[in-house]
């Protein structure tokens, strides 16, 4: 009997866990795509570099974009479809981009606070104090910024630090899918255009998502990883901030990922 409520109380322990936070990322078929080819992209909804495709839906969808410094392919697929795919117009390294509308949630007083402590968003629990408003649920519209980083032909160029206009955006300083050295790669995340401070960034390698490494950025919005040998590999942070024109919601989350396949030496 106690073996059995052990057992219960472990997978309370893992649900509980697993509803405080939802990673949101794009999988491309390849990462390295002939000019003439096609690249095949998903997005997932999961947790340390797991979990399930989200179906294609236009409501769900703002931009979905293959992008190179010089022009834009927009990405297509059927309604319900698991991938959508789209031709590159440029050789060289190109950006996948996905941003999605939208979307409200309310969590129960106890479940947001330990999903902005999961999080990092411990200011936001200190700021809910400083309001009175540590026993209210937590009212949130939030929206997803995903990116990957895919190569087109046999020339590569700047593209891994393209811009492309998402509200939050984690760049890589250095071609992660490069040759790689021993050297630490920076990450500089982007609020709004500006280097967002003191953002908890997580890096988790696909064939080793419990090696997962956890910093946060300084001033200047960058954060410093050392990469695995190769693989797949999914960054990730959230940034929030409170919202002063909506009845229905106190706060606005963002959260954004970029993939890449680590180049090898």
């Amino acid at each position: 009997m106690i073996r059995k409520i052990s057992l219960l109380m472990f997978i309370v322990g893992c649900t509980a866990t697993a509803t405080l936070a939802h990673d949101f990322w794009i999988e491309l078929d390849a990462y390295k795509v002939a000019r003439d080819g096609v690249v095949t992209a998903q997005v997932k909804v999961g947790e340390r570099f797991r979990g399930n495709v989200k179906a294609r839906a236009a409501d769900h969808i703002e931009r979905f974009q293959l992008m190179h410094s010089d022009g834009v392919t927009e990405f297509v697929g059927e309604s319900g479809a698991e991938s959508s795919t789209a031709r590159p117009g440029h050789a060289g390294t190109n950006v996948v981009a996905y941003r999605s509308k939208t979307r409200t949630i309310e969590l129960p007083v106890k479940k947001f606070e330990r999903y902005l402590e999961h999080e990092g968003l411990e200011f936001i629990i200190r700021e809910r104090a400083r309001l009175g408003e540590s026993d209210k649920p937590g009212r949130e519209i939030y929206s997803r910024c995903a990116k990957s980083i895919v190569q087109v032909g046999d020339t590569s160029d700047a593209g891994h630090a393209l811009i492309v206009g998402h509200p939050l955006e984690i760049i890589p300083l250095r071609n992660p899918t490069g040759k790689q050295s021993d050297d630490p790669i920076t990450f500089r995340v982007l609020y709004e255009g500006k280097p967002l401070s003191n953002a908890q960034v997580v890096l988790t390698p696909h064939e080793q998502p419990d090696a997962r490494v956890i910093g946060r950025t300084g001033v200047r919005g960058e954060v410093k990883f050392r990469l695995p040998t190769g693989g797949l590999c999914l960054v990730t942070t959230i940034h929030m901030k409170r919202v002063a024109d909506n009845p229905d919601v106190d706060w606005e989350s963002l959260w954004a990922s970029l993939t890449f396949e680590v180049g090898k030496d």
